[in-house]
């Protein structure tokens, strides 16, 4: 085990990698997301430094480590959205079309090539069928593409969860107990989406009188007066059955945008935009923060088993046909695109593949229901969590690459004309 001197060193040692590599993007052209999940491999699985089994520490706190990660990121999500950019209808058609044919193609693919009955097959390729609504965004803040295609893409990577979350639920419920209602059904997808959205909208709302009617005594301890309303609001939608993840990013997108909301919503909080903006910078270092050692957490639970080299080569070609299916449903956005040719831009929505939190909370599932499933169906989905993750930091290379080249060509012609 590490110990406390070691440990110190290895935090500070991490907080300094990830900013480094954020910092140098664009030079080094390597995201921090991949590498700080391969430093949690390596002092977890597979050199043991962390114990990382099913008794130990580590595995017992992830609903607590998830709940306060995901409650700080996507409240920061919906901060960073401005609602004239994300034209919410074209969103949600790309969103949902994706996501339903990418789940039936990886069902499909995961059902013949394992052998693992058709419940647990989709209930894989459901919960692979989504972008990472912790990943997706974190790459975002490095990316310089157009506020249309970031808010589009941060806002699928959030709104997906209703598809890779409540999908693979029902084929678990429906293995566990032979048969799932229409009313249940409706339930279900009632608390996801209209449950969580009014939620996070009566929270936001809620919070905002709280802040305007208390601005005088408020505003030192703004911020950490909000976050704390922010996992509050998690928690509510939680203990309702609705999802933590959507609530707090309506939280955040509604206060963002108070000022586009009308006159009277105007109005009455043009006092209160300092206050915001105060809540918007400090957020953005915490966050840094949390996420850096979110990823490397994510890397001390991956699995690793003998039976990893044949799934490792069907999570090679999970991840094709999730970036294929992609491709083709790239045009419903051409919208979202300031180029007219397949550039920098497309490169970064093609590759915004990797998978996080979902395919890992699908991996609990059956355990938590009761239900048999082999470990090649956990080892699988933390697989292709890792593999994802790779395409996606290769295509954020091609992106920054595509990015930086005119500019070499331009000051190489300056240069020569010198």
């Amino acid at each position: 085990m590490i110990g406390v001197t070691v440990l110190f060193l290895l935090l500070s040692g991490v907080a300094f990698l990830g900013y480094i590599l954020n910092d140098l993007f664009y030079k080094i052209k390597i995201t921090s997301v991949l590498p700080l999940m391969l430093i949690g491999l390596l002092i977890g699985p597979v050199f043991h430094l962390v114990n990382t089994s099913k008794t130990s520490t580590v595995v017992a706190v992830v609903p607590y480590i998830t709940a306060l990660a995901v409650s700080f990121l996507l409240f920061d999500v919906g901060l960073r959205i401005k609602i004239k950019d994300l034209g919410i209808s074209y969103a949600l058609k790309f969103t949902f079309a994706l996501a339903t044919a990418t789940g039936i193609l990886l069902g499909i693919g995961i059902y013949l090539s394992t052998g693992m009955n058709a419940y647990l097959s989709f209930a894989a390729g459901f919960g692979l069928a989504g972008p990472s609504a912790v990943v997706i965004p974190t790459l975002m803040k490095t990316a310089k593409i157009n506020p249309k295609l970031k808010a589009l893409l941060n806002f699928e990577s959030v709104v997906v969860d209703t598809v890779t979350l409540i999908v693979p639920l029902l084929l678990i419920e429906l293995l566990a107990q032979k048969s799932v209602g229409l009313g249940s059904l409706g339930r279900l997808f009632a608390n996801f989406l209209v449950g969580s959205t009014a939620i996070g909208v009566i929270s936001s709302f809620f919070w905002i009188f709280i802040l305007h009617t208390f601005r005088s005594h408020s505003e030192e301890y703004s911020w950490m007066l909000t976050i704390t309303m922010v996992i509050a609001t998690y928690g509510l939608a939680q203990a309702l059955g609705a999802s933590g993840a959507v609530a707090v990013f309506i939280f955040g997108l509604i206060l963002a945008n108070t000022q586009e909301m009308g006159k009277t919503i105007k109005q009455y909080t043009a006092s209160m935009q300092k206050m915001i903006s105060h809540i918007s910078r400090f957020q953005k270092e915490i966050v840094f923060f949390v996420s850096t050692f979110f990823f490397v957490y994510i890397g001390l639970l991956f699995k690793i088993s003998e039976n990893d080299l044949w799934l490792l080569l069907i999570s090679t070609l999970l991840t094709i046909i999730i970036y294929f299916v992609r491709s083709m449903f790239i045009p419903m956005i051409k919208m979202a695109f300031e180029e007219k040719e397949d550039g920098a831009e497309h490169t970064i929505a093609r590759f915004s593949i990797a998978r996080g939190l979902s395919p890992i909370v699908v991996a609990t599932l059956p355990a938590a229901y009761g239900v048999y499933a082999p470990s090649k169906f956990v080892d699988l989905l933390f697989l292709s969590v890792l593999i994802t993750n790779i395409a996606t930091t290769y295509g954020m290379y091609l992106f920054a690459k595509r990015l930086t080249k005119p500019r070499q060509v331009a000051e190489n012609h300056e240069n020569h004309k010198l």
